[in-house]
């Protein structure tokens, strides 16, 4: 065995264990990434439906006749 031989052996030996010491922690990495993007998505999609009840209630006459009523007797 020349020292080419001995050094892709030692190389490809290397590569081997770093990857089996790395992967499986990044795959548990990556689910975790996956289940936070996705409840990421459910807030955003929560923090949508509220702002538009809010706006909702904003531009509501009903609730302007209410509390402009209240403001009034002030």
């Amino acid at each position: 065995m020349d020292k080419k031989e001995h050094y892709d052996d030692a190389i490809s030996s290397l590569t081997i264990g770093t990857s089996k010491l790395f992967i499986l922690p990044l795959l548990h990495v990556e689910k975790q990434i996956i289940e936070l993007m996705k409840k990421q998505q459910i807030l955003i999609e929560q923090l949508h439906n509220e702002n538009l009840k809010l706006a909702w209630s904003q531009n509501s006459s009903e609730i302007q006749e209410i509390y402009g009523g209240r403001n009034n007797k002030y």
